[in-house]
């Protein structure tokens, strides 16, 4: 007998049989494949899902890590104030010193030591030099290398033009105050023109000043203009050492008064270019009444 096909013999399998099982088997782990794949896909799904749910825990959680790693570091959080109380220091340390300056406590070429003042604030030198720099970026003080800090002085030319401006100010605030003026402030104005003539009649002054700060301070409250009012209480504020014995001669208390009435006359009848024109004639000096006024301000308040 002739040796049986080899596809016959017991426990062999045919090129068909072996391609069919080959087949087979490469599916089974092509199905355990994309099973275990839609397993971990179902997995991650429910992580999102998961994830979606807690979102709010996990940021609060991230927030109390990142906090936790700030105060590892060790940074007080009284850190974060001391700018805002370095700030708040300087401020203050300079709007005292203005209102020295404005007030004639220091007058103009009168020196500043930052030492003495440091120790005057119970500060460091750091904020009384900022605030110095901040009050001769203002003009109220010069800063002299190698020689000091000294309360700016003014030259002649300075003042006049100062006072030519200040003059200009005034009037549009008078002008704005005529037209904008309500009935009650308007009599007020009268009022205040009225009460102050006693003070030209005793010869006093010192009342005199306050009544004319009251007079002008309703004007610039009625004209409605922020700016304009600073404006012109800055440059009332740089001028004020050198008007202190502005209202000491008796004629001065008449004229000044005198003026207040046409003022108050324009105002009264909302003419706006009559009160403008009236107000820049009481501000402005020049010709006789400028010499006379220069020449009773001491040498030592005038940049040479």
């Amino acid at each position: 007998m002739g040796t049986p096909p080899s596809s016959m013999v017991a426990g062999a399998a045919s090129p068909v049989d072996f391609e069919g099982r080959g087949s087979v088997r490469l599916l089974a782990e092509a199905r355990h494949t994309v099973g275990s794949q839609r397993r971990y896909e179902y997995q991650i799904c429910k992580l999102i899902f998961l994830l979606s749910q807690y979102k709010f825990q996990i940021a609060d959680l991230i927030f109390t890590i990142y906090d936790g790693c700030v105060h590892d570091n060790r940074t007080p959080a009284v850190h974060m104030s001391k700018p805002e109380l370095a700030v708040s220091t300087t401020e203050q340390i300079k709007s005292q010193i203005e209102e020295a300056i404005n007030a004639g406590t220091y007058l103009p070429g009168d020196a500043l030591d930052d030492a003495a003042l440091a120790k005057h604030f119970g500060v460091s030198r750091t904020p009384v030099r900022e605030a110095i720099l901040q009050l001769s970026a203002q003009g109220l003080v010069k800063i002299v290398p190698r020689s000091g800090i000294y309360v700016a002085r003014m030259s002649i030319k300075e003042l006049l033009a100062m006072f030519e401006l200040l003059a200009e100010l005034e009037g549009a605030c008078a002008k704005l105050a005529a037209r904008r003026m309500d009935l009650p402030q308007r009599q007020r104005l009268k009022q205040l023109h009225e009460e102050s003539r006693v003070f030209v009649d005793t010869y006093d002054p010192e009342s005199y000043e306050k009544a004319n700060a009251s007079f002008h301070g309703l004007l610039y409250e009625a004209s409605l203009n922020r700016y304009l009012e600073e404006q012109i209480l800055m440059i009332r504020k740089r001028t004020r050492a050198y008007r202190q014995d502005h209202f000491r001669m008796p004629q001065r208390l008449a004229k000044s008064w005198a003026d207040h009435g046409r003022i108050v006359d324009a105002v009264l009848i909302c003419d706006a270019q009559a009160a403008s024109q009236a107000m820049i004639d009481h501000i402005a000096i020049g010709g006789q009444e400028f010499a006379e006024f220069v020449t009773r301000i001491p040498d030592a308040l005038l940049e040479p």
